[in-house]
């Protein structure tokens, strides 16, 4: 048997039946049957494994137990390691502490002896070995929507580590099932949505980076609406509306310069704390008035002079909106602008998110939720009642203008769709 320690001892007599004695040499004696060098018969992962966890143990089996303190490891790039045997030390189980750098091609080499004193030798599977860690791809951060005259919507964004490239994915409905449809890919941190600008439709955007075959999460959404705004000579012409979190729109003038007074006489927004809106007006040839600031969530409405279509780009971003009740007699309105990425379809979808349900106990912070028809310049109520909600449980679309009735002071951070990568 290999490795074996045998003894044997020779007895017997001569011819003339004397027994046999010493001699030259040990009577009796002892040996050793032939014992093979260790060899390293597999390794886990094995050599030239891709996409390793890096976080995941590496085993190296022995064909034979091994002397443990001089067995070695050596890792191209370094790494600190915690090791164990098992099976009668014929396996060494090496688990990295922290984890190995993601994405880096390791190779590693195993020296030692056998219990018997043998020297570790070639064997089944290569020592050295090499395998390359799995290569974390995270989301494209920081996606911009613009528009580029005369009809490109412009999407751009970060550049990714260990990315080789980015898709593309565009739906009209921000609620479509997974995967969309790939607008495009590209090698470089941008794209152009050739176009999308004037079609008149809906466009929303996610960005993925690309490695071979593994895809990242998603980016922020964005998204690119036209908000066709309507003009009577016989009625009032008041559009409130939404801007998305992030529109590039920072001051009541930036919407005033673009649109001009040939489009719109007003721009407000609303205070609640006073129940007015803050005025920025063109009157007697100049913009007058308070040229305010423009935070995400802010109740916004103009005033049309004239028919027209405006285009409006941007993405969402994670905020939170503070609404405090006024004390009588001031009532306790508060217009707000809801995302465009949000994933409120209803005005019930609303009232869930902010009460919990719609039941007749579902009146602690809104009574009621209103939206604004522009095209007959009137106002939709879903409303609370004793029995619990009622009204017109109406329909949310991006640039939607709408307000809260509300009965106590509360936060509230919107949902998105998708989360925002800043």
């Amino acid at each position: 048997m290999e490795c074996q320690n045998y003894g044997v001892t020779i007895t017997g007599q001569d011819t003339n039946a004397v027994n046999l004695g010493p001699g030259p040499v040990p009577n009796p004696w002892t040996f050793q049957a032939l014992c093979p060098p260790p060899q390293v018969s597999s390794t886990v992962p094995a050599n030239g494994a891709t996409g390793v966890d890096p976080a995941a143990s590496i085993v190296v089996t022995f064909t034979r137990g091994m002397d443990t303190a001089t067995v070695t490891w050596n890792f191209v790039p370094g790494a600190t390691l915690a090791s164990g045997w098992t099976a009668g030390n014929t396996v060494l189980t090496l688990t990295p502490s922290p984890a190995l750098s993601t994405c880096t091609l390791y190779t590693v080499t195993i020296a030692g002896k056998s219990a018997e004193g043998n020297d570790l030798v070639p064997g089944a599977v290569p020592n050295p070995w090499s395998f390359e860690t799995a290569c974390f791809i995270a989301a494209p951060a920081n996606l911009q929507v613009s528009r580029i005259a005369p009809d490109i919507v412009r999407l751009a964004w970060n550049a990714v580590p260990n990315a080789d490239s980015y898709a593309v994915y565009e739906s009209a409905n921000r609620f479509a099932a997974w995967p969309w449809a790939v607008l495009g890919t590209t090698t470089t941190t941008g794209l152009d949505a050739t176009g999308h600008l004037t079609d008149g439709l809906t466009h929303y955007y996610i960005v993925r980076a690309v490695r071979g075959a593994q895809e990242s999460s998603n980016s922020t959404m964005g998204v690119k609406i036209q908000m066709n705004v309507g003009f009577s000579s016989s009625t009032s012409n008041v559009r409130w509306f939404s801007l998305p979190y992030r529109s590039g729109y920072a001051r009541a003038s930036d919407i005033a310069t673009e649109l001009g007074p040939t489009r719109i006489d007003v721009i407000a927004k609303w205070n609640p704390a006073t129940q007015s809106p803050v005025l920025y007006y063109y009157f007697r040839g100049a913009w007058r008035g308070t040229d305010f600031t423009i935070a995400a969530g802010d109740g916004l409405y103009i005033g049309s002079k004239s028919a027209f279509s405006w285009v409006i780009v941007g993405t969402d971003r994670a905020t939170t909106l503070s609404f405090t009740v006024n004390a009588a007699p001031l009532p306790n309105v508060n217009w707000v602008s809801i995302p465009y990425t949000g994933t409120y379809a209803l005005a019930s979808d609303l009232v869930r998110h902010i009460e919990g349900n719609t039941g007749g106990g579902a009146n602690t912070k809104i009574v009621e939720v209103v939206k604004w028809d522009s095209t007959t310049q009137s106002l939709v109520r879903y409303f609370w009642a004793a029995g619990g909600w009622t009204g017109a449980d109406f329909a949310l679309s991006p640039g939607d203008g709408i307000y809260f009735r509300i009965v106590s002071s509360f936060t509230w951070q919107p949902n998105l769709v998708t989360s925002e990568v800043p």
